[in-house]
C-alpha cells in the first residue's frame, strides 16, 4: 500500500539496568506502492513535519531519560508512521483496519 522513508538517528548505551536506546526519526515521507518491494523511493509525500522520539529501556526508565522528559516537558502520544501516511496519500479508508500505534513522544 505504501512505503515509508525517514532519517533515523540512534544512540545506544549500556547501563546497570541493561541497554537503553534513544531514536529520533525525521524527514518522514511516504509513497504509494502497488507491489511488495523495498526500493529507494526518493522524495515522497511529507507525512509528518515532526521529530519522533523513542526512548527504549528494559526495566525502568533510566535517570538520563527521566531528565530528558522533565527538561523538555515530553509526554507520550500514540503515533504510527504508517497510519499517518495513509490519509496523506489519499488512502484514509484503509487506516481503519490497521492496529493502534505504540506510544512515542512527538517533538513539534
Amino acid at each position: 500500500i505504501c512505503q515509508i522513508s525517514y532519517q533515523r538517528t540512534a544512540r545506544v548505551q549500556m547501563t546497570e539496568a541493561g541497554p537503553i536506546r534513544l531514536t529520533l526519526d525525521t524527514d518522514i515521507s511516504a509513497v504509494s506502492v502497488h507491489a511488495v518491494s523495498f526500493d529507494d523511493a526518493g522524495t515522497g509525500t511529507t507525512v509528518a513535519e515532526r521529530v519522533v522520539l523513542e526512548l527504549k529501556f528494559r526495566r525502568f526508565m533510566p535517570a538520563l531519560f527521566r531528565e530528558l522528559v522533565a527538561d523538555f516537558a515530553l509526554s507520550p502520544k500514540p503515533f504510527s508512521k504508517y497510519r499517518t501516511a495513509l490519509p496523506a496519500l489519499g488512502l484514509a479508508g484503509i487506516a481503519t483496519i490497521v492496529q493502534p500505534a505504540p506510544l512515542s513522544c512527538l517533538i513539534s
